[in-house]
């Protein structure tokens, strides 16, 4: 990328995050790095467009970004302004919130899918590690984050989130066969397409009866990286198969960390996952293989499916690995 066309790109940057922060669905970041949002961004579109040696252009991942990054916090989320916002049914600004999922799934941030005015949006937060929570007993309780005074943290984190959004891809259903969207295996049923996390087993059923319906009509469905759902046929029990995408947008930030010249070399959240991707990544190209993971992840999970394991695919055989151990 030239100078000018860097330049033409963060006035781009800086003329969306004032109109983001003016309407209160963005904070720019800690106070002392009032413009440590486009900065983060910049940083992130042109690492890509060199990681994928210009297969993923900085301007895609800005456009991607922007238009589907409805909310970004830095610290935690701003009571009375996003209520709306809701994980497994609870607002995010509520107690509930924090009692189920900051303090039982340690969060450190959090990328959640919701509505703002009929259009489905991504919200990003970045907790505080600082901030405690206090419960009926009064007893304190210190809440998950990261440490909002190192920019390293800041970077890495909010690179991870940033690959949660850009690995959500749109497909025509229309493209698609019945074997790309759910297939049978043993006792279970596969689903390799993005659905809600709160979803009841019976919802999940009738979404499986109605895929023929959806392929003969002008739908699209998301996938999630290659994030897929199992629901065991006996037991009724769902696993998310999430763990491998959680491996990839680590390993993905990593990479964009390293375009910066950062030692990511210390850090080992989603070690195991990190490592099977990069294996992965690596036997068919990392250029390749991540412009592949945030354009058609369907491919890879086509790839990975393809391959037998001790009776199972590659890519269940894998997430079980990970879940299990």
């Amino acid at each position: 990328m030239k100078k000018s066309e860097n330049k033409v790109l963060l006035k781009y940057i800086q003329e969306v995050v004032q109109v983001q922060s003016q309407i209160g669905k963005w904070d720019n970041g800690p106070k002392e790095n009032n413009n440590l949002t486009e900065i983060l961004i910049y940083e992130y579109a042109t690492s890509l467009e060199k990681i994928t040696k210009g297969k993923i252009t900085s301007q895609f991942v800005v456009d991607k970004l922007t238009k589907q990054l409805g909310t970004l916090r830095y610290g935690d989320f701003q009571k009375g302004i996003d209520d709306n916002i809701t994980y497994d049914n609870y607002s995010v600004t509520s107690i509930t919130y924090k009692q189920n999922c900051r303090i039982n799934s340690k969060f450190g941030a959090h990328t959640i899918d919701y509505l703002d005015d009929n259009q489905e949006k991504s919200a990003i937060v970045l907790f505080d590690n600082k901030q405690t929570y206090l419960n009926d007993q009064a007893k304190t309780i210190y809440l998950s984050g990261i440490n909002l005074d190192d920019l390293f943290d800041i970077r890495l984190t909010i690179f991870h989130e940033f690959t949660h959004i850009m690995e959500q891809v749109t497909i025509k259903t229309s493209n698609l066969t019945k074997q790309d969207i759910v297939y049978y295996h043993g006792n279970s049923i596969y689903i390799n397409t993005k659905l809600s996390p709160s979803l009841t087993i019976e919802e999940y059923k009738k979404y499986i009866d109605n895929v023929e319906e959806l392929l003969t009509s002008n739908a699209t469905i998301t996938y999630s990286g290659i994030t897929t759902v199992e629901i065991n046929n006996n037991t009724n029990k769902r696993i998310m198969h999430n763990q491998i995408s959680e491996g990839a947008t680590e390993y993905i930030a990593k990479l964009v960390m390293q375009e910066l010249n950062y030692d990511t070399k210390k850090d080992c959240r989603y070690a195991k996952a990190v490592n099977i991707i990069k294996s992965i990544f690596a036997s068919k190209g990392i250029s390749e293989s991540v412009t592949t993971y945030l354009t058609s992840p369907k491919d890879i999970i086509v790839y990975l499916e393809s391959i037998d394991v001790e009776g199972k695919d590659l890519l269940h055989y894998i997430s079980e690995q990970i879940i299990n151990k």
